[in-house]
């Protein structure tokens, strides 16, 4: 599956090419360049210590792989720029669950969030859920907003981050 991101650079010769992937579980190749992005965004950017080590969840999950790749003089450079994972049908409840949504700090404000959070969200959908969750950084209440997501309940700590649960009903 692959999703455009929203936002282009204003020439094509800038343009480097992106695509997002979904790959199942953990045995995929690209497994280590997941929990590398993590690492660098929640690990040493947010602080967060658990941030490289992988939850039950991640492989019973889905995982949104966003690419860039770029020219350079060798031939092309491919790179992981963004991720997140959909767990679907979490305990039989007909609901879903994102998380662990990133992107390198670098090529932010390019729509490969947004890229991402699409392809996770069309999963969702075709997959007939009735509801996705996810708990969202309070900064990115209005992005997620974006996408059809609304807050719910209180907003609480993680690891001194404020966060808050947000919703999206398909339909």
């Amino acid at each position: 599956m692959t999703a455009p991101p929203d936002q282009r650079p204003a020439h094509a010769a800038e343009a480097p090419v992106l695509w997002v992937e979904i790959i199942a579980g953990t045995s995929d190749p690209a497994w280590p360049a997941v929990v590398a992005l993590r690492e660098r965004v929640f690990g040493r950017e947010q602080r967060i210590s658990e941030a490289t080590a992988s939850d039950p969840d991640d492989a019973r999950s889905l995982h949104a792989l966003a690419w860039m790749e770029t020219a350079n003089p060798d031939g092309l450079d491919r790179r992981l720029v963004g991720t997140g994972r959909i767990t679907l049908d979490r305990a039989g409840r007909n609901e879903a669950l994102i998380a662990w949504v990133a992107t390198a700090p670098e090529v932010r404000q390019r729509g490969i969030g947004t890229a991402v959070m699409r392809a996770l969200v069309a999963e969702a959908d075709a997959a007939g859920i009735g509801e996705t969750l996810l708990a969202a950084q309070r900064h990115a209440e209005g992005f997620y907003g974006r996408l059809g997501f609304f807050a719910t309940g209180a907003p609480y700590a993680v690891h001194g981050i404020p966060h808050r649960w947000m919703i999206r009903t398909r339909g």
